[in-house]
């Protein structure tokens, strides 16, 4: 492989990395809004609709939201700060993300109603 591919070819790389860091930054900014957006939203309709009040499945949804928002957010401004360990956060916040999913179904199988 002569000397002009292999600068291609780790310019490539380089461009395809950053455009992987911009999507993870995307990614979490849209679940860090939009899961503050529907805490904000279930507790907005607690408050006028009656018929909705906090049993087990609203308090684990809003707390799940919640949660995705403070790790979203939190991921976010580590990534921001060292955006070399992206891929590190990425598998961190992944795993965060799948934690908190299963102690939600976990929350709402088992808490009593």
């Amino acid at each position: 492989m002569s000397n002009q591919e292999s600068k291609t070819k780790n310019e490539n790389n380089e461009i395809q990395e950053k455009f992987q860091l911009k999507q993870f930054e995307t990614i979490l900014e849209w679940t860090g809004w939009g899961s503050l957006a529907t805490a904000l939203a279930i507790l907005v309709l607690m408050v006028l609709i009656d018929s909705i009040n906090l049993g087990s499945e609203t308090s684990a949804i809003i707390l799940i939201a919640i949660y995705l928002w403070v790790v979203s957010w939190g991921t976010g401004k580590l990534v921001k700060d060292n955006p070399d360990a992206w891929k590190y956060y990425l598998y961190s916040w992944t795993a965060a993300i799948a934690l908190g999913a299963i102690l939600c179904v976990l929350g709402v199988t088992f808490v009593p109603t």
